[in-house]
């Protein structure tokens, strides 16, 4: 439609299309355009959009009150960092406007680096069909006087049940309180959770718990690992003095099958102070022994 309900003709290349209330206006990027619906005696102000692709065939739509939307089919395109050579940096990068992440079903991949130093971005909004989360994707941008804990806004997530690889960093600086992470994720990279401020409950079910997780999560209280982990990394929980003890959904055999690596219980070298305490199985518990430095299965 144009402004007095014309029908709109052929428009030019790089304009782009966006449907709101069943009603397709064409929009030129990044210019404000107001429309009049023939017959509706309604107004529609599209005001600050900025639209692109991010992906072969994966569009975005950016409205200026911070809403982000992804629409397509397939992986995200992967990008670089800001100080790798050639740049290749993601039309998202350091974008402090962006404040919510909606992604359409059908896409499968967010990509390395996309939404790195997005630092106002509070919510992420992830379909089923997501099976691929890149390295550091939500990275925060940080100072060397002020860590990514301070900088970080993401508050709202959840990771669906179809992901099976998130890469290293991902969720560094996070906002929020609590996580769920997946059987299915069976590529895990290191320090996803590291460093994230309000984080104080955990479930985890993917294979690996890979080195250095949770690490400086001053809040994490409570970790849940299914009977689904098969090992366990170094330093996952140093630095969480709160952490005193997890719970394991499995037996005490089976909890001493899984394989772990130094320090998996934070109970060596200078964070000793800091270290685990107690296992729980499904039939008893192991605790350690400070003095000898050592687990041993507990008296009930």
């Amino acid at each position: 439609m144009s402004e007095t309900g014309d029908a709109v003709p052929t428009m030019p290349p790089g304009i782009h299309t966006y449907d709101a209330s069943r009603i397709k206006l064409h929009i030129p990027c990044g210019q404000a355009v107001n429309y009049i619906a023939k017959g509706w005696n309604t107004k529609f102000t599209i005001d600050g959009v900025v639209s692109g692709t991010c992906g072969d065939n994966i569009n975005y739509v950016l409205f200026a009150d911070g809403r982000l939307f992804l629409r397509g089919t397939g992986p995200m395109y992967d990008y670089n960092g800001p100080l790798s050579e050639p740049a290749n940096n993601s039309p998202f990068y350091a974008n402090m406007n962006i404040k919510s992440l909606a992604v359409a079903t059908g896409i499968t991949s967010i990509g390395d680096y996309a939404f790195r130093y997005c630092n106002n971005l509070e919510s992420a909004s992830f379909p089923n069909t997501l099976e691929r989360i890149g390295d550091m994707s939500f990275f925060p941008d940080a100072t060397p006087t002020v860590p990514p804990s301070e900088m970080g806004e993401l508050k709202s997530l959840t990771i669906p049940s179809g992901v099976t690889e998130i890469g290293n960093k991902v969720f560094i600086g996070s906002q929020f309180t609590e996580i769920t992470v997946p059987a299915t994720v069976t590529n895990m990279g290191t320090r996803v959770f590291e460093a994230c401020p309000a984080l104080t409950t955990v479930r985890y079910a993917a294979p690996t718990l890979s080195d250095f997780m949770f690490a400086s999560c001053p809040n994490l209280s409570s970790v849940t690992l299914a009977g689904t982990v098969k090992k366990i990394g170094s330093h996952w929980m140093n630095y969480c003095p709160l952490l005193t003890e997890i719970t394991y959904e499995g037996s005490l055999a089976e909890w001493n099958a899984v394989e772990k690596q130094s320090n998996w219980d934070a109970n060596s070298g200078q964070n000793a102070q800091h270290g685990l305490d107690k296992v729980i199985c499904t039939d008893g518990f192991m605790e350690y022994d400070r003095e000898n430095k050592r687990w041993e299965v507990g008296e009930v």
